[in-house]
């Protein structure tokens, strides 16, 4: 078997990911201001509010960083509601931050399930390879026994070295020179 389509699904929950993460950017510069514009009433900082780290996760493709960031915006969004919905915070800026937790968290744990079916893969494709190099061990020994005392050229066929070049062997269309 082949992970194709995982490695396909993974690149596409990676994409969107990214996409939300970049969406955020946005939507913690107008945060940020609504923190600015309350002067007193807010009186953590940008840095301390959850901001900065969210933005450094971001740039750094960190879900599972940005995932912790946004949990701490969402708290002091919670505390600070009041003051911040003053200065003009919408519900559609909370909801926006609120969204992209969910979506963020659902696409890291896809990802994660992606990759334990893909480790499961491996493992039971690791085992078909292994049965495989078994039972061509046994087909070449028993060649080597019924050929050894009678024909030569056929013992050699009976290595694993030629079967393997057998079966590199690149053949050429018959059109082309």
């Amino acid at each position: 078997m082949n992970p194709v389509f995982e490695t396909a699904e993974l690149k596409h929950i990676t994409r969107k990911l990214y996409e939300t993460m970049d969406g955020l950017i946005e939507s913690a510069n107008r945060l940020k201001g609504y923190i600015k514009l309350a002067n007193g009433a807010v009186p953590l900082s940008e840095k301390n509010f959850g901001l900065t780290a969210l933005r450094h996760k971001i740039r750094g493709r960190d879900a599972e960083g940005v995932l912790a960031a946004l949990r701490v915006v969402h708290e002091n969004i919670a505390q600070y509601r009041e003051p911040l919905t003053a200065q003009g915070l919408t519900e559609d800026l909370i909801r926006s931050f609120t969204d992209a937790l969910t979506a963020i968290h659902d696409g890291n744990q896809m990802q994660y399930e992606i990759l334990c079916r893909r480790k499961t893969l491996v493992q039971d494709n690791t085992q078909a390879m292994n049965d495989l190099y078994g039972r061509l061990m046994r087909i070449l020994e028993a060649g080597k026994i019924l050929y050894k005392a009678h024909d030569q050229q056929k013992l050699e066929e009976y290595t694993f070295s030629s079967l393997r070049k057998r079966v590199r062997i690149v053949h050429k269309p018959a059109g082309k020179a």
